[in-house]
């Protein structure tokens, strides 16, 4: 009796091509022909690294202070791009990875970066957890092709003693630098980061009025930290 032999071909797994970084330099996302991301309700949102043999790296929204993640996706009309924030007059450990909100590569200029959703703070992966944790490897080594750091700072930065990095606080790296507080909120957390150093300073109950329980203000407002030098007198 003949048989038939009947061969099964498995069709071949089609990869949807994810979104890749390609700069984060602002100034050279036109000429890399840097895509615009929409992370648009994405929970997470994966996306490659232009170099990197990691696939896919993934990004959420929301992280909690205690390290735990939220339920949040990215808000609606989160377009735009991937970039690295650092003000030129600010110590170099002050630089973080932002989200600009722009339809076009053209709008960049024009955009406003994507804020935290509990507070007027911008969401953010500072140079101290890009540094530190492994994952971040393939956004870290663009940085240092891009010479947006060096491998000095990211050393100093490895050698800081292992504190809770993430948050959804401001984070400072000098006393006089300016951030925004939120006075609804009866406390102040604000990470203060050098190039040897990281400390979450608690400030508890700053906005809280004890006799009506309750936080009386509302609203935002830019604040800076100074020390009060008092005189005594002796009398």
């Amino acid at each position: 009796m003949l048989k038939k032999k009947i061969l099964f071909h498995r069709k071949a797994k089609r990869h949807r091509s994810r979104p890749c970084i390609g700069t984060l330099t602002p100034s050279q996302m036109t000429s890399k022909e840097q895509k615009i991301f929409d992370m648009s309700g994405r929970m997470p949102f994966h996306f490659s690294v232009s170099g990197s043999d990691r696939l896919p790296f993934h990004i959420y929204y929301y992280i909690h202070p205690r390290g735990g993640l939220s339920s949040h996706p990215f808000p609606s009309n989160t377009r735009g791009v991937f970039y690295y924030y650092h003000r030129h007059d600010h110590p170099p450990v002050s630089g973080e990875l932002r989200f600009r909100l722009c339809k076009s590569l053209e709008q960049f200029d024009e955009g406003q970066d994507l804020m935290l959703r509990d507070g007027p703070v911008p969401w953010n992966l500072s140079i101290y957890t890009l540094s530190r944790d492994k994952k971040w490897e393939g956004l870290l080594n663009l940085l240092l092709e891009e010479q947006l750091v060096d491998e000095e700072l990211v050393r100093d930065m490895k050698s800081i003693r292992m504190q809770r990095s993430q948050g959804q606080y401001p984070w400072i790296s000098m006393l006089d630098q300016p951030f925004i507080v939120d006075l609804a909120k009866p406390h102040l957390n604000v990470a203060l980061l050098t190039r040897h150093e990281f400390r979450l300073l608690r400030f508890q109950n700053i906005f809280w009025d004890a006799d009506k329980e309750l936080s009386p203000y509302t609203g935002t407002v830019f604040v800076t930290l100074f020390f009060n030098q008092l005189t005594i007198l002796s009398l």
